[in-house]
């Protein structure tokens, strides 16, 4: 069984962005793949209406009241990705593996006496740690680009600026480049006008990209049962989240058509780190014994967020090149090391949902989740990120998300199916990238222990460009991700 996730995006990589906040950043941690435990990825994450599982606790937590016992889970997974990437028709592979934890989490469950005078039939205390997204990845670009470089864009950056005015230009970037005679003034008297020492392309391009971190939530929950008809519940969460990037872009005169000029290397290290908080409402009711009804709402989380970077480029030359008068062939420049504090609002989600039981045998569970990305806000404290959310605005619009589940049960066995597409969050004309995801598990579960698999397969497929889309061609990339989980669990 296949996922297929098309995604066609428009992605300038961190080459020359490195030390931005952008909307690209935006959107990373504003798409959220629930995850959790074994049995609801099995499920496709389809749990709005159904509840008694601990992931709810991050879509609809009033799922909890469906408790009849105190329960204690935990779910390691294993993770591995190949991804290849064709850049002018030269195809290269490289890929990672990780190891993680996708849910641990404890609910208490207080039901009440039955002969009570309350209609309230019991209530719910919850904890729980769920891992919604996993951002580890490795990556590798190599072909040869007979019409561009690198050096174009930066050229672009700075042409019209006196020499005095290049090094704050992009002290990431391009004064960079300029300090160390990778661009300089095209002659003695136009001294505001640039050129790169590449000229018209004809150079080997690489590009080796390795990505670490994830982003997981903690969560406290209450859930009330009310008559066994209608259940309500509500979670604070407190979401967390680290993202590292270190990449290596080398351009290389293989041909030696160039003169003077033989390589540079541009160095790139990005880490993110970052708590937030949000709240979640949900409600379920139950009209008949064979369905449920439910619905969820999901405030913005409120991020607050630290970048820090740092950039270095090495370039070497056949020769010491006329331009210069230092008596070397080899230069370095490297960036300050920067640090930057700032907040991102992610928009709010909006989840309904229906699930049918059937004769206590078999289930079908469905969500339907609404959410508009382009609502996204980045803040500074002194920045107002006009720009960036401005480019938010122009990009992204609102999503639709579609998951779906199916149980059956074959006591103490139960084998599981789901399926998720994720709308993109793209305007049309833009990108018109989708996500599919497919999964399958099983379980055994006795009264007082359970244990659940379930194994998800993806395929992924996007464009991605090295530097400008007007100077570069797409890199296509196509990644194959295989994770494998088991959840313990016990009742008391």
């Amino acid at each position: 069984m296949t996922s297929k996730i098309k995604v066609i995006a428009i992605l300038i990589c961190f080459s020359f962005t490195a030390s931005a906040q952008n909307e690209v950043d935006a959107l990373r941690y504003s798409q959220v793949t629930f995850g959790g435990t074994a049995r609801f990825n099995a499920l496709g994450g389809a749990f709005g209406a159904l509840g008694g599982d601990l992931s709810v606790s991050s879509t609809n937590p009033a799922g909890l009241s469906i408790y009849r016992a105190s329960e204690f889970s935990f779910t390691p997974a294993v993770f591995t990705q190949r991804t290849r990437s064709t850049h002018y028709g030269n195809t290269a592979e490289d890929g990672k593996a990780n190891f993680n934890f996708g849910n641990i989490g404890v609910v208490f469950t207080d039901l009440k006496n039955p002969n009570g005078y309350s209609e309230w039939a019991g209530s719910h205390l919850s904890f729980t740690y769920n891992r919604h997204n996993d951002f580890n990845n490795r990556q590798s670009i190599s072909g040869m680009n007979p019409s561009s470089s690198l050096l174009d864009h930066y050229v672009s950056q700075i042409n019209g600026l006196n020499p005095a005015d290049v090094y704050n230009a992009d002290q990431f970037g391009s004064s960079l480049a300029w300090n160390t005679f990778l661009i300089n003034p095209i002659d003695t008297v136009d001294t505001t006008t640039y050129i790169g020492v590449i000229g018209n392309g004809g150079i080997e391009q690489k590009k080796h990209i390795i990505q670490r971190g994830g982003m997981g939530e903690f969560d406290i929950s209450i859930s009330g049962n009310y008559n066994n008809k209608f259940y309500i519940g509500g979670t604070l969460g407190f979401p967390m989240l680290n993202y590292e990037e270190e990449s290596t872009y080398t351009e290389t005169d293989v041909e030696d058509t160039i003169a003077y000029f033989k390589s540079f290397d541009l160095k790139q290290k990005l880490y993110t780190s970052g708590t937030g908080f949000n709240f979640k409402l949900g409600m379920i009711f139950r009209p008949v014994d064979w369905m449920r009804l439910g619905g969820a709402i999901h405030t913005p989380t409120y991020w607050k967020l630290k970048d820090e970077y740092s950039s270095d480029i090495s370039a070497t030359f056949d020769s010491v090149p006329p331009w210069t008068t230092a008596n070397s062939q080899d230069f370095n420049a490297s960036s300050p090391e920067g640090v930057y504090d700032y907040r991102l609002y992610t928009p709010w989600r909006l989840i309904g949902s229906m699930a049918i039981i059937i004769d206590k045998k078999g289930l079908i569970s469905v969500d339907y989740e609404f959410i508009d990305y382009s609502s996204a806000r980045l803040r500074g404290e002194f920045y107002g990120f006009d720009a960036e959310n401005a480019s938010i605005d122009q990009k992204y619009t609102h999503a639709t998300n579609i998951r779906v589940g199916t149980e059956w049960r074959f006591q103490p066995f139960s084998i599981r199916g789901g399926y998720a597409l994720y709308g993109s969050p793209f305007k049309g004309g833009l990108n018109t990238g989708t996500r599919e995801n497919y999964s399958f598990g099983f379980g055994i579960r006795e009264s007082d222990f359970y244990i659940d698999f379930a194994y998800i397969f993806s395929q992924t497929s996007s464009d991605y460009f090295l530097y400008s889309g007007d100077l570069v061609d797409a890199t296509l990339t196509e990644s194959e991700s295989h994770t494998f989980q088991t959840t313990l669990g016990f009742r008391f």
